[in-house]
């Protein structure tokens, strides 16, 4: 395997390594917003896109307040 080869699938590992990690975050979102407001999974992560939305902020910014403690949806 030659440089460029081993680089591109280093690239490619990081991609699907934080590509993974936002995805824990959202579920972890959509867990405790289900949790805290007695909803479903479902309509607790329709929140989190609306509120991204309406705020312009990506669905893993919002997530991580969420997570974070720093906002309540």
């Amino acid at each position: 395997m030659d440089g460029d080869t081993e680089d591109r699938l280093r690239q490619t590992v990081s991609q699907l390594e934080q590509a993974l990690e936002c995805r824990v975050v959202i579920e972890q979102a959509k867990g405790y917003i289900a949790c805290l407001r007695r909803i479903e999974v479902g309509e607790a992560f329709d929140r989190i896109r609306r509120y991204a939305r309406s705020h312009n902020q990506t669905i893993q910014s919002v997530s991580r307040q969420v997570v974070d403690r720093h906002l309540v949806l």
